[in-house]
């Protein structure tokens, strides 16, 4: 709309003190306004830090919210299987629905933050419409070991040997095991390298319900935006 205000959160929030870590994220943010102390356990990685600060500006905009509100919508903000780490006993297990190039590049430098000297073992399902190399290739930088399965939809999975044909180009240990339930025991059978699943949202989905961990936390957590 015309006369509109237009923020930009790279302009408009100044962060600092920032924290990360597989178990959350937190950091100071300074609007034109206002300062608020983040922590986040849901969200992890930098480009969660800018996602809140755009939430943050939008809040503000509003005109709706107090600090106070805000600072607890962000601690409340549930985003499942965004580097979400559905097990804790060896080896630890983290998923992350990210399923095309763009996702994965953050995927890859979110990890690397949180966790920069761990080389997980991959579980990987896709389906066919994706780019499937391109894909693998900014998980390359993460581990040289690839274990590609068939995410549960039937009609749309891409057959895991031609993800595994192209994976060969690149990483030292490729394994296809067709069935995902196999692949994520395979994975953990191998026991200390942390898994990380990949993808597919449908495979995370499976191996999120396989560890019980609720697949759809909306439904059970009832968040007040205003107290």
């Amino acid at each position: 709309m015309r006369k509109s205000r237009l923020y930009l959160t790279w302009r408009d929030v100044k962060v600092s003190d920032v924290h990360l870590s597989l178990q959350g994220t937190s950091f100071r943010a300074e609007t034109e306004g206002e300062t608020y102390d983040v922590e986040s356990p849901p969200l992890v990685g930098t480009f969660q830090v800018t996602n809140i600060g755009t939430a943050i500006l939008a809040a503000e905009a509003s005109g709706q919210f107090d600090r106070r509100q805000i600072e607890q919508g962000i601690r409340e903000t549930l985003w499942p299987a965004r580097l979400q780490r559905v097990r804790d006993e060896p080896p630890p297990v983290v998923v992350d629905c990210a399923h095309n190039p763009p996702a994965a590049n953050a995927l890859v430098q979110a990890f690397r933050q949180v966790s920069p000297d761990t080389r997980p073992v991959l579980v990987v399902g896709m389906l066919k419409d994706k780019d499937h190399f391109s894909y693998i290739s900014s998980l390359r930088s993460l581990s040289d070991r690839i274990i590609v399965t068939t995410p549960y939809e039937e009609n749309r999975a891409e057959d895991p040997e031609h993800i595994a044909s192209l994976a060969r180009r690149i990483y030292r240990e490729v394994r296809v095991i067709r069935d995902a339930r196999e692949a994520y025991d395979y994975a953990l059978s191998l026991g200390t390298p942390p898994v990380l699943v990949t993808g597919s949202i449908y495979l995370v989905g499976h191996v999120m319900a396989w560890e019980g961990v609720d697949v759809r936390p909306f439904t059970r957590k009832k968040v007040k935006l205003l107290e």
